[in-house]
């Protein structure tokens, strides 16, 4: 049995863990108190560091306008995929950071493999490998990745996914 305030547990006056970052993640979506969804979320990962969710959650705030800090929210997504390591989604968004804010393809590349090994039903990281693949003029590879991205969701033709 966990008893709330134990060393197991969370404090009293604390809610779970998951309704945290959930609060933080509805005030982030708000938009307009980012410092506060950053305190709560990083209250969050006082609690446990190898929560993605956090970690991602983070990020994203990191890497919105309204606080414009890549090498923040370059971090909190290093210590995503290092809490999950086969965590795709994390994978593909450290992916896309390091292609879009660094120009490191090379890095970006192997990021969204390891992100399309880790979950094959997820068309993000085939999305972001195709795009990469064809900037570099591998258009067989690309179109490949393509379509399998959309076999797993169609909807990706018409730019809803």
């Amino acid at each position: 049995i966990i008893h709330r305030g134990s060393p197991n547990g969370p404090p009293p006056d604390e809610p779970p863990l998951a309704a945290l970052v959930n609060f933080a993640q509805l005030v982030a979506d708000r938009g307009d108190d980012p410092e506060r969804a950053v305190t709560l979320l990083e209250r969050a990962l006082q609690r446990d560091g190898g929560c993605v969710e956090a970690h991602l959650a983070l990020a994203s705030l990191y890497s919105s306008s309204a606080l414009a800090e890549p090498a923040q929210a370059e971090r909190a997504l290093r210590l995503a995929v290092q809490a999950g390591p086969n965590h795709a989604r994390a994978l593909t968004r450290l992916g896309s950071l390091l292609e879009e804010e660094y120009e490191d393809e090379a890095g970006a590349e192997g990021l969204y493999q390891r992100a399309i090994r880790a979950d094959a039903s997820d068309p993000r990281p085939l999305c972001r490998y195709a795009a990469l693949l064809a900037a570099r003029q591998e258009y067989d590879l690309a179109h490949r990745m393509l379509d399998r991205a959309l076999q797993l969701d169609p909807a990706i033709r018409g730019g809803a996914s």
